[in-house]
């Protein structure tokens, strides 16, 4: 199920959801395993990317060594363009004034081994992938 416009959305498996852009909508799902199929039109390249990286590191068993990484953190807001709120703005903008460097040594160094056709592939196939 999906919300957006604080409308809630009951969608079953199978069925097709549309968000418009720039509207505020999250996701929730039963405690099941669960695969998302998101179609961006226009599509968009950090997005595409962020989702590469992120199936990639799960594939390779890697994604917990990232998850108390403050540095992912910065380069997935640059790369999916993300507009935070309150507090969380400024935890980020001084992420990237003290540690900017960082940021977009491990963005390139990931860009570089998961931004591939193969990672394409992979994130294009039907079996879905736990974290």
């Amino acid at each position: 199920m999906y919300y957006a416009y604080q409308i809630k959305h009951t969608l079953q498996i199978g069925d097709p959801g549309i968000v418009e852009p720039l509207i505020y909508h999250k996701y929730t799902v039963k405690d099941e395993v669960t695969a998302l199929r998101v179609t961006l039109i226009p599509g968009d390249l950090g997005f595409k990317q962020i989702l590469k990286i992120i199936n990639r590191l799960a594939n390779n068993k890697e994604f917990k060594k990232y998850s108390d990484n403050i540095i992912l953190i910065g380069v997935f807001y640059e790369l999916t363009d993300t507009h935070l709120i309150k507090s969380t703005t400024k935890i980020i903008e001084n992420l990237h004034a003290t540690r900017g460097s960082e940021i977009q040594a491990l963005k390139a160094e990931l860009l570089d081994r998961y931004n591939t056709e193969e990672a394409l592939r992979k994130l294009l196939s039907p079996i879905p992938k736990t974290f």
